[in-house]
């Protein structure tokens, strides 16, 4: 059938526009309504969890390094002997490397009462972020390969030329001082039922604005950690917190059944079996509403580290000049706007111009 609307009447007319100007508006209402729901949807705990991929590389299980405290020790002895510690130069040092999968949800904020010293209750502003940690027993060493046969497989393409190291009997004897081979990666698994295969999470989250993330550094203090400190001043950079009233609202606010959610403190006090992962949250308060560019940075989820000499460094006492250096995970997030007055607000892990996510050591 055809429709001439030559011959419909002017109030017509007006009606079907308004009517499918009526439809239109309502499908862009319902569009937005729909999209901003999924931006800004928290509480229920269906919000997706985003994953950082697992990466473990090859250059992690391994590091070259000299002794200096041993080699300082290569003078003449009360006899006028002389020692010699040249094996203590360029020594190979091995490593078998985990990683925990990490997965979280973009940073929010809710508004917790806390109790003060003179019975009184204070209401505090909290930011957040939910994560959950997956032992996988995926593991990476360095395997130790003399076989001549296996020479093309893992031959180091960085050699100008092929060396012949051969020591007549079909095995490698690369000159170094404890080095009798080559190496290739080795991918090893744990099962549960393993115990070098439980590994334990010592989190720290460090929460550090990016005007100021240029000049923050990391600290080795006597329990071991790195706490992140900013050259002459503290402001703008914040610490994971013990808040366990905070964590009881979080966990009703994020629920998931009977799922626990762990604090820093707790989750640093148990072991993490392969295939086994644990539900965790880190706080922070008294931060500054205004920041709009920040970065979490995370250590303990691998055990990977370097270290490196530095010019000053005195060779007579040992552990002199070395600086330890942790794999962290930096996380960036945006926080567009500013505070909204009840809480219950999400930060984006879009910020602009920067990754979602890297792996730096710190």
């Amino acid at each position: 059938m055809t429709v001439n609307f030559m011959n419909r009447t002017a109030p017509d007319l007006l009606r079907n526009r308004r009517v499918l100007s009526l439809a239109c508006f309502s499908c862009v209402s319902l569009f937005l309504v729909v999209n901003a729901a999924a931006l800004y949807a928290q509480g229920d705990g269906s919000a997706a969890m985003r994953p950082v991929p697992t990466f473990i590389g090859y250059e992690e299980t391994f590091q070259w390094s000299d002794v200096p405290e041993i080699l300082s020790a290569g003078t003449r002895d009360a006899k006028g002997n002389v020692n010699d510690y040249s094996w203590a130069s360029d020594l190979l040092f091995q490593k078998e490397i985990w990683q925990l999968q990490f997965k979280y949800k973009n940073i929010r904020t809710i508004d917790v009462n806390f109790p003060t010293k003179d019975g009184k209750l204070q209401t505090k502003r909290v930011w957040y972020m939910v994560y959950s940690v997956t032992n996988t027993g995926e593991r990476l060493s360095a395997k130790l390969v003399k076989d001549l046969k296996e020479l093309d497989s893992v031959y180091d393409a960085s050699f100008e030329s092929k060396p012949d190291v051969s020591d007549g009997n079909g095995k490698y004897q690369i000159p170094s001082n404890n080095l009798e081979g080559v190496y290739k990666p080795e991918k090893i698994t744990r099962t549960a039922d393993d115990e070098e295969g439980a590994v334990r999470f010592v989190p720290r989250f460090v929460f550090a604005s990016s005007s100021i993330q240029d000049r923050l550094v990391y600290e080795r203090k006597e329990d071991g950690l790195f706490y992140g400190q900013s050259k002459g001043t503290e402001e703008g950079v914040y610490y994971d917190e013990y808040l366990p009233l905070a964590v009881v609202q979080i966990a009703k606010k994020e629920g998931r059944g009977s799922q626990e959610f762990v604090d820093s403190i707790h989750m640093a006090s148990r072991t993490i079996k392969p295939g086994e992962t644990v539900w965790g949250v880190a706080t922070w308060t008294d931060v500054d509403p205004r920041i709009d560019k920040f970065s979490v940075y995370i250590s303990g989820l691998t055990n990977a580290l370097r270290w490196e000499f530095s010019e000053d460094s005195d060779s007579t006492q040992i552990g002199s000049g070395r600086e330890v250096m942790r794999k962290v995970l930096k996380l960036n997030f945006f926080n567009p706007g500013d505070e909204s007055s009840h809480g219950g607000k999400e930060i984006y892990n879009n910020l602009p111009g920067e990754l979602d996510f890297q792996w730096v050591y710190l």
